[in-house]
């Protein structure tokens, strides 16, 4: 679909710490789903101005809807090149380009599909945790509750042996 921003706020949820910290439920994933994760954060990654990412939209047929963060950022980057209210033909060109490239996005149609009933009451019963000490805690407890399951689908097992094995005796 091309929505880097949307993409960018689900990658900055997954990179959060509460969590990364699940380890074990990261750890169940399929190597082809890490390996799709993994190429996302790079492609995302601010590592060298974020070549990866504007590499990526330079390829990318329109529609397009780019992570606008980088839009704020860059604008903000020229905007600071202007010394002491002086503008040069550079920044001007620049300040141009990006409104230009801004725009060619703007004008591109999204053919967005429109919402099921499910989708909507799934969306609609959602909770949005801004807190990181409860996301923390969340985690957390998450964590707990899927040890004290893993312990007690063994038990279970351990007590289905022990009754086969009772049949025999």
């Amino acid at each position: 679909m091309g929505n880097y921003n949307s993409l960018m706020e689900v990658m900055s949820g997954l990179n959060m710490a509460p969590v990364q910290r699940l380890r074990q439920l990261w750890d169940e994933l399929p190597a082809s789903h890490t390996k799709i994760f993994e190429d996302i954060d790079q492609l995302m990654s601010p590592i060298d101005g974020n070549k990866a990412y504007y590499e990526e939209m330079r390829k990318r047929p329109l529609p397009v809807f780019p992570y606008l963060g980088l839009f704020k950022k860059d604008i903000c980057f020229i905007n600071e090149r202007t010394q002491n209210g002086n503008v040069d033909l550079g920044t001007v060109q620049l300040f141009g380009k990006k409104v230009a490239e801004f725009k060619r996005y703007q004008a591109s149609k999204f053919g967005v599909p429109v919402p099921t009933d499910r989708t909507t009451m799934f969306m609609k019963g959602m909770k949005y945790i801004e807190n990181e000490d409860a996301l923390y805690e969340l985690s957390d407890r998450s964590k707990k509750l899927r040890e004290l399951m893993k312990q007690r689908t063994e038990a279970q097992e351990e007590e289905k042996s022990l009754q086969r094995l009772s049949k025999f005796l």
